[in-house]
This record gives structure tokens, sequence and C-alpha cells, in this order.
């Protein structure tokens, strides 16, 4: 027997709502996150305005100022990537650990010999449909 784990990982409720969470949390930096960027583009807007009447002085204090934002909120945005990456590399493993462990009950329950399973494009290369028991997988696991 072998299973398609792509396959459950795609039509897993869970791991749906594992990718859900991930687009939530991203949707709501991504506010932050604008904010940031429009604060940015309204100091450079400031600065090109009154940066003719300032002193050499004045001008490399708010070049600096403005480059620390920048800096800032790159590194903000960099952070949230970061975060959500993370979010779903934990909720992809909680998954991944109930998906084997279904498999293995669901393996003792049928009295198979072995499953085996195959990630992205490899290692199968070739099984009888009648030996793919993905959509089994994928509906004992939705229940």
């Amino acid at each position: 027997m072998f299973v398609k784990l792509n396959d459950v990982l795609l039509e897993y409720d869970r791991m749906k709502d594992a990718n859900k969470a991930v687009i939530n949390f991203h949707e709501k930096k991504q506010y932050k996150l604008l904010a940031n960027y429009e604060s940015l583009k309204r100091s450079m807007d400031d600065f090109e305005k009154k940066s003719t009447s300032l002193s050499k002085n004045e001008i490399n204090i708010l070049q600096k100022s403005l480059e620390e934002k920048k800096i800032k909120t790159t590194e903000f945005e960099s952070n949230i990537q970061l975060q959500a990456d993370s979010i779903y590399n934990s909720l992809k493993l909680l998954v991944i650990e109930d998906i084997n462990r279904f498999i293995q009950v669901h393996a003792k329950e049928q009295n198979y010999s072995y499953v085996l399973g195959n990630w992205e494009d490899g290692h199968i290369m070739y099984g009888k449909s009648d030996k793919d028991i993905t959509s089994d997988v994928i509906k004992g696991l939705n229940e």
C-alpha cells in the first residue's frame, strides 16, 4: 500500500486551517507594515519639501533618520515573513505527526504489512490504483 502524502496535506482540513492561520497572521501584520511604509513615504516627502531651507547639518540628521526608518521598516517586513514561516512550519509539523499517527493506526486496523509514503514526486515510481490508500487517509483524517 502507498499514500501520496502531498495530496493528503492538500486535502486534510487541519492543514487547510493551518494555511488560513498563516494567511490571517500575515494579513494582520500587513496593515502595520503598510502604515510603516506610508509613514516613511510622508517623512521622505516632508524631507524633500524642507531640504532646500535646511542647513547641511540638519539635512544630514534628517537623512540619517530616514535611513534608520527605512532599515526598521525593512527589518519589520523580514520579521513578519520569518514569523509566518515559523508558524507555518510548526503547524505543518503537528499536521504531519497527525497524519503519521493516523496511517499507523489505519494500517494496523486494515492489517497492512507496510504502507509506503512519498513527498513531492519521489520514491514511488508506480503503484496500482488499488494499492493507493490516499483517499482513505484523507477521508479518515477529516472525519
